[in-house]
């Protein structure tokens, strides 16, 4: 990967080819953040803000604090803290990374910028009090730090708090609150299970808002669209997550960053089937799959068939109903529970690999039938995200 110290003239700045070390981490599954480490003894490396990429010597005794403050910049965007002590004045502009701030205190609080919201705030774990410290950048006078220590100023120290709240907004631009949902494009008719699997990170979760109409109507990672107060005709359902860490005060930035959404439209119209089904869509050749009928009477049995293809077959005992599939076969048979929610699992055969199907239920003692799953089988290995997945 080219890479060697001396790079800019500097013994311990360890350069790499960007190219080149992003190449070599095309061979891991998936890359967001990129550290390419020396098999040396030599203390050094270097950070690519632009790049998300940073380097380190790896047998030294300082190795992971020295890829921790790399990382501070190739990651986090930040500046380095020290200085030289030599009387070299900074006469620059405002600098753009977080950590660093030709403000003294008071007029940081006045204009409400950089690490404002973190002044007086003092937390040992984060390298003590916050306030202006002269000295940064590696210029002794005319520009400020954020505590009298940290990792970007000497390694082995913590990070301080403006430093993690912008590492922090740093890794949103790489991830989002929502790590997936049901998807947005089709049109869902009142019967349907919305759901999202928030971010998880280690200490907290997310706070997940669901919307209808502009009115709060639930908070967990499912939305039971047949639970929900819907009358006829067309509704909105809003989902937002947001990361609430305590470790961001920048709430603008908490809202751009932090926080996600989905928007769907929902249409309750006549000439809909009468309650949904979900799970289908999640099955994979060769695997166990659950499937799953919502809005169905609850102590109910609930009968669930599959065939190849579309129909218009009678329904035993429910004349003159006629089910949407041909010649179906009786996959197996759930009883609803309190919340019209009824389950099976299924063995799905290796052999539909790469072959469509249809699922459909029918409660027979109401003669009500289900909507229709398509699934085009992928191999193991090969789904697809589902669109309803059961909840967890």
């Amino acid at each position: 990967m080219d890479m060697g110290f001396w790079c800019g003239g500097m013994e311990r700045l360890l350069c790499v080819d960007v190219g080149k070390a992003y190449a070599f981490a095309g061979n891991a599954p998936d890359v967001d953040v990129v550290a390419a480490i020396a098999n040396s003894t030599t203390y050094g490396g270097a950070g690519y803000p632009s790049s998300d990429l940073a380097t380190a010597a790896a047998r030294n005794g300082l190795s992971v604090d020295l890829l921790l403050h790399e990382l501070g910049h190739g990651l986090g965007d930040l500046a380095d803290e020290n200085d030289y002590g030599d009387g070299a004045t900074y006469y620059g502009s405002e600098p753009s990374e977080r950590n660093v701030s030709i403000l003294s205190a008071a007029e940081m609080e006045a204009s409400g910028t950089k690490w404002a919201a973190w002044l007086g705030v003092n937390d040992p774990f984060y390298d003590g009090l916050v306030s202006t410290y002269e000295g940064a950048r590696y210029y002794q006078y005319g520009i400020y730090r954020p505590t009298t220590n940290s990792i970007m100023r000497t390694v082995g120290r913590p990070f301080n708090l403006p430093s993690a709240e912008s590492i922090v907004l740093e890794l949103y631009d790489i991830v989002s609150p929502i790590d997936g949902a049901s998807a947005t494009l089709p049109v869902y008719t009142g019967m349907e299970r919305l759901w999202v699997e928030p971010l998880r990170p280690e200490g907290h979760d997310l706070v997940i808002e669901w919307r209808l109409d502009g009115q709060l109507a639930g908070s967990d990672e499912v939305f039971d669209l047949c639970t929900a107060e819907l009358g006829m005709g067309a509704h909105e359902v809003e989902l937002r997550v947001v990361d609430p860490t305590d470790l961001v005060r920048d709430e603008a930035a908490r809202e751009a960053v932090l926080t996600d959404y989905r928007r769907y439209d929902i249409d309750v119209g006549t000439g809909t089937r009468d309650f949904g089904l979900w799970g289908f869509d999640q099955a994979v050749a060769g695997a166990p799959a659950v499937l799953g009928a919502s809005c169905a009477t609850p102590g109910a049995a609930v009968y669930f068939a599959y065939a190849r293809a579309r129909g218009a077959e009678p329904v035993p005992g429910c004349a003159p109903l006629l089910s949407d599939l041909a010649d179906p076969v009786l996959l197996g048979v759930g009883v609803a529970d309190g919340g019209g929610q009824a389950t099976i699992e299924v063995q799905v055969p290796p052999g539909v690999a790469g072959r469509t199907f249809y699922v459909q239920a029918v409660e027979p003692e109401t003669c009500r039938l289900s909507l229709v799953g398509e699934r085009s089988f992928p191999r193991r290995g090969g789904a697809e995200r589902m669109s309803n997945p059961p909840p967890a």
